[in-house]
């Protein structure tokens, strides 16, 4: 999946009492996307994608939800493949499954029992797993962390063949990874005109946000490409 030129997202305000408000406010100012990240332990006020995502589907009609990102190594690949699915049917086929590796606190990883070396492969083994899942099963499955025979998500995600992936990467090696897209974006030398059109709608987005502030914490992000 490549992100529309020009598309604008927005993560949601901090004070997780305010999503489902910050995320109207996003979708009636014309955002394409709204996202949130997670952590389970980290240096500041983190949600999980899951809930927060839950709740602005249940507060909005149109706009696209984004986890950004999950920190797929700690999760066990079959729950997340669950939660994806459901999200996508609550959401009428809204949700983009934005996975990452983690790893910059490596105190969650040990407090979910995750060994914070493993978590590359670990990510591999659950993105394999959780497409062939998403897109039908029955599937039989044998890796290193979980083995699966014969099982099928019921009810399935809406969105078809599954609901689109985001794989974020901060290394070249992971960057364009098979099964997703780089949420940092796309390499400028050869998609430099849709960074131009989607910087071009920064000012105008501006004013909207002027008239219109929100009246909560301050978001995370606003805005930009």
């Amino acid at each position: 999946m490549r992100r529309r030129p020009g598309a604008r997202r927005y993560c949601i305000a901090r004070d997780q009492r305010q999503v489902a408000e910050a995320a109207r406010w996003a979708e009636n100012l014309g955002f394409d996307l709204v996202a949130s990240g997670e952590h389970l332990f980290f240096h500041g006020r983190t949600p999980n994608a899951f809930v927060v995502l839950a709740a602005a589907a249940g507060a909005t009609e149109r706009v696209r939800l984004l986890s950004a990102l999950t920190i797929l190594p700690v999760y066990p690949a079959v729950l997340a493949a669950k939660l994806v699915a459901t999200l996508d049917q609550v959401s009428n086929g809204r949700f983009d499954f934005g996975v990452g590796v983690g790893g910059e606190y490596p105190p969650e990883f040990a407090a979910a029992g995750v060994p914070v070396g493993e978590r590359g492969a670990r990510t591999d083994e659950a993105l394999a797993l959780i497409l062939r899942l998403l897109r039908g099963g029955p599937v039989d499955f044998a890796g290193r962390w979980t083995r699966v025979e014969g099982l099928s998500l019921n009810p399935p995600a809406l969105q078809t063949p599954a609901p689109p992936v985001w794989v974020g990467a901060a290394a070249l090696p992971l960057f364009g990874a098979p099964g997703g897209s780089p949420t940092s974006g796309c390499p400028t030398c050869t998609h430099r005109s849709d960074w131009r059109t989607a910087c071009s709608r920064c000012a105008a987005t501006r004013c909207k946000l002027a008239e219109a502030p929100l009246r909560s914490a301050a978001p995370s992000f606003v805005g930009g490409p």
